[in-house]
């Protein structure tokens, strides 16, 4: 009886036992000069620490700067950060300086009136990349839709003290254009200096100084103002963000930049005062005289004499273990090759690594970081001697345009998916299909319908930023690559839920394959559906419970195992081998133990 009446009264204590503590945040180093991370305003955000206590936050899908903060660096949340899988949208971390409104700061006519500020809401602007110079942040981005074409702006930022810095340079146009330099809640105030406005907020006064030919500000921007703004959340991101209506007296620093045959190059400097005499001396003492900074030297680390030894033991192959460098933590998330002894690898906290001498003696190997502040990356892809990674929310090139063996331009090569900022939220690829088009499997786990392209494969051409989204049905297709003389695309999906084991799919146009898909899929499909595209070969589950990449064997010099693929797998950490033959058009197979022995999880291969 005392037994019994003992587990009754533990039973509700450990159902309200506490909650585990939240793990602290992550921070990424003071030398990195950026950050690819989702945010409440944006998920698509890239902050720059442009001093040790000065932070920007710069919308990429609106072109706009939303956040700029006196603190400390963006708190990082997420399994690649902080060690936890929630909380994942990353924050800012001090006292909040100024921001702009969620909607394109670019118009091609005066955006004082209404139906120019709800127009931008819409795609005025489309982000084309970012590059750093000289220790410099510049965001790249064109006005998209005017007379005359596209118009290219390049927007570098930077800080003096606590005054941040915009340089703008304006390709040629045909038309003039206006700019919102800020559009924040307050009253417009005369300071009565030229090229100077003001905006008094509640208990301070947001100061902006224009310097330079060919750009000036307007004599307007008083109003009211009403919109919705959405704020990113990690309940949101598979209920749907929470969203609020504001509204009140708004003031618009409105600058107008006439037509040119020529390039206009123009400073913006702005500043927070705590009243407006204050506002009218900071005006008149800025000098504008630019902080001298260093860009960080390229890192080069020699290979661990102690590394540890592969535990991979097999009588008929060789293991070799790469002589990782001390406290070089590589998740690796994916690999190619630049050159036969050359290996580039992307890791799960966004950095790249070149390995030199990966094909020689392990002892010898050198490891070049080639790039870092990436958004979790989930593949590599060498494709005209350049490097692609498949980042959370965009396909991105890297390039080394001054030769200092690390990247410097990194260019948006498409990213026609949304992106709710989900740690789940994984574009895995890119692949080349027979065609040269780029192929990406985006993850439905985690997901909702109204977040387009999840659980989608999405076919990108050279040079386009439209996807087609031509199979959809994936869970977490952690593996994706090709297979054959005509490059047939090949998937592996985790087992979870509405997927019962792990299985390897011949992915199809047309082709559903179990998990339901956020649009362009219908809504009444989003509950599940009673049939859907078999797989090649389902994977037995004590073998593998979290399939990864895959890479096929195309010649004789690994065995008598031609033509065949090998897998990894994530959970158990192993090797398994399939093979595969096409019966009537379709693929089917089978699948072996191969190797095991492996320290970690077997991702990439």
């Amino acid at each position: 009886m005392n037994k019994f009446i003992l587990i009754l009264l533990l039973a509700p204590m450990a159902w309200a036992a506490p909650k585990k503590p939240q793990l602290p945040p992550a921070f990424d180093p003071p030398d990195q000069l950026f950050r690819m991370a989702p945010m409440p305003q944006s998920s698509r955000s890239i902050v720059v620490p442009l001093s040790k206590t000065i932070h920007l936050a710069f919308d990429t899908e609106l072109c706009r700067i939303h956040t700029v903060w006196k603190g400390g660096p963006l708190k990082l949340f997420g399994p690649c950060y902080h060690g936890g899988k929630r909380p994942f949208i990353c924050l800012p971390n001090g006292n909040m300086l100024w921001g702009n409104m969620p909607f394109t700061s670019w118009h091609p006519t005066n955006p004082g009136h209404a139906q120019e500020i709800e127009r931008g809401r819409q795609k005025l602007v489309r982000y084309l990349g970012v590059r750093t110079e000289s220790g410099r942040i510049i965001f790249i981005y064109n006005l998209i839709n005017h007379v005359g074409g596209n118009i290219r702006i390049e927007e570098s930022v930077r800080a003096e003290g606590d005054v941040v810095v915009r340089q703008f340079k304006i390709w040629p146009r045909k038309t003039r254009l206006f700019l919102n330099a800020h559009q924040e809640f307050g009253k417009k105030i005369d300071l009565g200096i030229p090229n100077t406005a003001a905006i008094k907020r509640g208990k301070d006064v947001l100061l902006s100084v224009v310097r330079g030919k060919g750009a000036e500000y307007l004599g307007i921007g008083k109003g009211y103002i009403r919109y919705t703004e959405e704020t990113f959340t990690e309940e949101g991101s598979t209920k749907g963000n929470p969203t609020q209506i504001l509204e009140g007296s708004c003031g618009f620093l409105t600058l107008f930049i006439e037509a040119s045959e020529k390039p206009t190059t123009f400073l913006v400097a702005s500043m927070v005062a705590a009243n407006p005499d204050k506002a009218r001396q900071m005006a008149r003492t800025w000098k504008g005289k630019p902080v001298v900074t260093k860009p960080p030297k390229p890192v080069i680390r020699e290979a661990n004499p102690r590394a540890r030894r592969s535990f991979v033991l097999s009588p008929y192959y060789t293991t070799e273990a790469f002589a990782l460098p001390k406290k070089l933590n590589l998740q690796v998330t994916g690999m190619d090759w630049l050159a036969k002894d050359k290996l580039a690898v992307c890791t799960y906290a966004g950095e790249v690594w070149i390995v030199e001498g990966a094909t020689g003696p392990v002892g010898k190997m050198k490891f070049r970081r080639f790039a870092r502040g990436m958004n979790e990356p989930m593949g590599v892809l060498v494709k005209d001697g350049k490097i692609h990674l498949g980042n959370k929310a965009e396909i991105t090139r890297l390039s080394d345009t001054d030769k200092d063996g690390a990247a410097d331009l990194f260019e948006c090569v498409n990213r026609d998916w949304d992106y709710t900022g989900s740690y789940n939220s994984f574009s895995y690829g890119p692949v080349l299909d027979k065609n040269g088009n780029f192929v990406v499997a985006n993850a439905g786990h985690a997901g909702r319908w109204s977040a387009r392209h999840m659980g989608w494969a999405l076919r990108i051409k050279p040079g386009s930023a439209k996807a087609e989204a031509f199979a959809s049905g994936f869970r977490e297709p952690n593996g994706i690559g090709t297979f054959g003389p005509d490059k047939d695309i090949f998937v592996t999906d985790n087992q979870g839920a509405w997927i019962g084991a792990c299985k390897l799919n011949h992915v199809k146009d047309g082709g559903f394959y179990g998990h339901p898909a956020s649009k362009p899929a219908p809504k009444k499909l989003y509950a599940g559906r009673k049939t859907f595209t078999p797989p090649a070969v389902w994977f037995p589950y004590k073998l593998a419970r979290s399939s990864s990449g895959m890479c096929e064997i195309k010649d004789d010099r690994f065995g008598p195992f031609k033509g065949q693929l090998l897998v990894g797998d994530f959970q158990n950490a192993i090797v398994t081998r399939v093979q595969l033959e096409k019966v009537g058009g379709e693929w089917q197979g089978a699948v072996w133990p191969f190797l095991k022995g492996f320290q970690s999880g077997v991702n990439r291969l």
